[in-house]
């Protein structure tokens, strides 16, 4: 039952790289929104909203100009422990003194927000589901944009990817591998059936290791893939 109703899965941030924060204003609203009613989503897990936080402190904006001075401001005083958390365009700007013009270049960087996901036991799944909210959250804000505008990550996210990309890369790099076996073994026996029983040879052995590997409940990884082509 606590596994069922409290498990907690993965902490992940949201970044920002070089976002308007004025004239992003919805599509930021939109993903937060997003990601508030996503099953995946621990429920009350988006936390440290540095974003939310400001917009609730003046939520209508107009000019600019008030914005960017309106949010260093804040950051000196009612949001000063969300200051860590933001990059200014204009390094002045991320000490105590910082001009208006200076602050007019908005931020560079940002740690928007972060937020928990469920516990997600298959790899396969967990892929699938970073893999739909990197791409949500990438046509929510700005699908025209190039680059990673805003994105979520955490450490282990690097290896969820992997899970999604294992499977081509090995079977790409078996076929690489035994092409080239292949080649070797046809420069160095001349003779054409004598290369086709080793070369069938080799193939059954490569069938072999993974067939066993299979039964033996080695699953498909980064480890795994390595000791393969080593293997053939």
């Amino acid at each position: 039952m606590n596994k069922k109703y409290f498990s907690r899965g993965e902490d992940f941030t949201v970044y920002t790289n070089e976002v308007d924060m004025f004239n992003k204003k919805e599509q930021i609203a939109d993903v937060i929104a997003y990601l508030d009613h996503q099953d995946f989503i621990m429920k009350g897990s988006i936390r440290e909203n540095w974003f939310a936080e400001f917009t609730a402190y003046k939520a209508i904006y107009s000019d600019a100009a008030v914005f960017w001075s309106d949010l260093w401001a804040w950051l000196q005083g009612a949001g000063a422990k969300y200051k860590p958390k933001i990059q200014w365009t204009n390094p002045a700007c991320d000490g105590v003194t910082c001009t208006d013009e200076q602050k007019q270049q908005g931020i560079a960087h940002s740690k928007l927000f972060k937020a928990s996901l469920k516990e997600i036991e298959d790899g396969k799944e967990r892929f699938e589901v970073y893999f739909t909210m990197r791409q949500d959250i990438t046509d929510l804000y700005s699908p025209n944009d190039e680059g990673m505008k805003m994105f979520p990550y955490a450490q282990s996210f690097l290896y969820w990817e992997e899970v999604g990309i294992i499977d081509s890369e090995l079977v790409r790099n078996l076929i690489i591998a035994f092409s080239i076996i292949l080649a070797i073994i046809a420069m160095l026996i001349p003779q054409p059936r004598i290369f086709i029983i080793v070369a069938l040879n080799i193939m059954a052995a490569i069938v072999e290791v993974i067939g066993f590997s299979h039964y033996m409940g080695v699953t498909m990884n980064g480890v795994s893939t390595i000791y393969f082509l080593i293997c053939a």
